[in-house]
Parts: C-alpha cells; structure tokens; sequence
C-alpha cells in the first residue's frame, strides 16, 4: 500500500513511527513529539496549543515550566497567548501537540486538566474525550471504539478533520460511486480498506466516511471548531444529524 492515497476522497498517509511525526500544520495543528529526559518543547504566541501527555517512561513525568506542576500519562495542558515550557524528567516523554495559531480573544492563561477531569461524550459505540473542551479555534479530542462498533456513515458541511490511529485496527468505510449523492448512497455504492496505526485520515466537507472498529481502537482527533456539524447517512441506532443532547449527560 502506498504511503499516501486517497479514498472516496478520504486522504490516508501512513507514519512508520510514534517518535516524531507532523499530521496536520496550517486551519490547525496536529504533531507527535518525542521528549528524551531532559530535553525541552516550548510555545510562545497568540495563538493556543493543547499538549497531551501521552506517555512516559516508567517514574518519568512532564515538567511545566511556568506553572510549576508535573504532568503524567493522560494530563493535558492548555496554553493560551502564552508562553510555556515542557521538560521531560527523568525519563523521556511522547506528547501530543494540538491547536492552532489564530487569535481568538481568549485571555493569557495556562491550565492543567487531569485524565479524569477531562469531558467525555459517551457514545452508542464507546467514548469520546474532548481534551480541548468547545475551544472557538480548534478541537482535539480522544475517540474510542469497541471492538464490532462502528460510527454513523457521516459527512461534514464545514468541518474539516485529521483522525490518526494509535491503537487498534479499523475499517474504513467511503464512497467509490463518486456519481451518488452521499444522501443516497447505497451498500453497494461504497468500499472499505484496513488499516493499522499508525494510520492519518484527513477528512474535508462533504467527504462521506464511517469507522469500523475491528479491534478495541483508539484515535486522535484535531480538526476545526465545528462539533455539532454532523450529517448523518446511515446510523445503527437511527440517530438524527449534530448533536445528540443525551451522549452529553454527565
């Protein structure tokens, strides 16, 4: 399969490594970094970034600077129009970077939410983790599947998104009879690959797409700020299009 190709118009790039990798730069920003004991990431702007600690080595911790605090696997750090800046201590640390560099009137702050403080929208086919919260510029979020679950058949009128896989093994699931409208797709109007992590889908408006989980599978998420612009094609529990209000009872 080559690295890059696209799929009922669905862009799909492969990444051979978790050390060090850029998925998305420019609406928004989407990178994994590799921090080894001792070594350093830094922001200073107008702009905003969302770090994730994705994991670390064993008594390891992430150090904000600024702050003042230590993060472990799982804790994020919002830095808004200002700067900060993370050392890993002893031990390296994986991070994930999200956010993006347009202004959006937020007042300068840096905050910390926990693993457990963090929102979770509980879905039909398992969760989603809204790291980022209702940021106006941005969202970055964690989505978890069951393994045998599958999203809506769904496509987006404004939003545009990067989803990569870290865990797990999916299915997707996309549109190869480009002479349908996606309202009126059928079965047999559509295809659907495989793919293992670390796997990128850059999804753009009106781009129709599912994921099927064939193992239990984690996925990042950044993309632009629209989380209720959701169409739904096809949906196993017959859920209507945007935001379903009951996923939100915490």
């Amino acid at each position: 399969m080559p690295d890059d190709m696209y799929l009922g118009g669905n862009l799909i790039r492969q990444f051979k490594t978790q050390q060090s990798a850029v998925f998305a730069i420019g609406e928004y920003c989407f990178e994994i970094v590799r921090l080894e004991s001792g070594k350093t990431w830094d922001f200073g702007g107008d702009g905003t970034r969302v770090v994730l600690v994705l994991s670390t080595d064993k008594g390891a911790s992430v150090i904000a600077t600024n702050s003042g605090r230590g993060l472990v696997s799982g804790d994020a750090i919002t830095i808004e129009a200002s700067r900060e800046t993370l050392t890993a201590k002893s031990g390296a640390a994986t991070l994930i970077v999200s956010g993006c560099d347009a202004a959006a009137g937020q007042k300068a702050e840096i905050s910390i939410l926990n693993a457990d403080e963090q929102y979770t929208v509980h879905k039909p086919w398992g969760s989603e983790t809204w790291i980022s919260g209702e940021h106006p510029t941005f969202s970055f979020k964690r989505v978890s599947l069951f393994k045998g679950q599958r999203t809506s058949l769904q496509y987006h009128r404004l939003k545009r998104e990067t989803n990569v896989l870290f865990e797990g093994q999916i299915a997707l699931v996309y549109k190869e009879n480009s002479q349908v409208n996606n309202d009126n797709v059928a079965d047999s109007d559509l295809g659907r690959a495989v793919f293992t992590p670390l796997s990128a889908i850059d999804v753009t408006p009106g781009i129709l797409h599912r994921i099927e989980a064939l193992e239990d599978t984690v996925l990042y998420e950044v993309s632009t700020p629209h989380l209720d612009d959701v169409v739904r094609v096809q949906d196993d529990r017959g859920r209507g299009d945007g935001r379903v209000l009951s996923e939100h009872r915490q």
